[in-house]
């Protein structure tokens, strides 16, 4: 509902590259209060401090491609060093390294950094007014998301188990044995995500924020 709500806001007021709306609301939902509300925190901050620290380059760097080529370069290596350590590090890094590369195209930085600013803005804004009315309690899940992977781990093994012994065709339980592999594993990731703390940058996929 949040991200129809942001996509059709960004529409109706004809916003510059209005996709970045409903992808914000999108990246800031989580299942719970608490992690929602504290990756909002950092991505606007990150998403205004990465805007300031681009707009302090182009304005005393040379404009020319190797300078922009190196500013991108240093931007990568923040992301993939610090990004994964704090969210809101890696939100700085992606926000100056999405308008080095806009730019890299020939579209005027101003502009780009305009659009990001404001779409982040509005879909962080949406996406927390919209948690603080409706929040969800991850504690009030992590016992059933506990069972859920016990109930994986038990069909995993009950798998294996049958393969070792051989009941059956290999084949037919080869293929089970895999889906049993990968509910066990998607299970304990989710159970992971439940008990991590919500500032750390564990689970995010930057690849999705540099899309232009």
């Amino acid at each position: 509902m949040c991200v129809a709500f942001g996509d059709a806001l960004a529409r109706g007021f004809n916003l510059r590259r209005a996709y970045w709306l409903p992808m914000t609301i999108a990246i800031l939902l989580k299942p719970d209060f608490t992690a929602t509300f504290s990756r909002g925190a950092l991505r606007l901050i990150g998403t205004f401090t990465g805007l300031l620290l681009a707009t302090g380059v182009f304005h005393f760097l040379p404009q020319d491609k190797y300078a922009e080529v190196a500013l991108a370069t240093v931007c990568m290596f923040v992301l993939r060093c610090f990004g994964g350590a704090n969210y809101g590090i890696l939100t700085t890094a992606v926000t100056a390294l999405v308008v080095v590369l806009i730019a890299l195209t020939g579209a005027p930085p101003k502009e780009v950094m305009a659009a990001r600013a404001v779409n982040t803005l509005a879909g962080g804004t949406i996406a927390l007014l919209a948690y603080w009315l409706w929040p969800t309690w991850e504690r009030t899940q992590i016992r059933e998301t506990m069972a859920l992977m016990l109930d994986a781990f038990r069909e995993y093994f009950a798998s294996s188990f049958a393969t070792l012994i051989g009941l059956g065709p290999r084949s037919l339980f080869a293929a089970e044995l895999d889906r049993a592999r990968v509910a066990g594993r998607l299970a304990r990731s989710n159970l992971e995500a439940s008990v991590d703390p919500p500032h750390l940058g564990a689970g995010y996929t930057p690849g999705i924020d540099c899309v232009a």
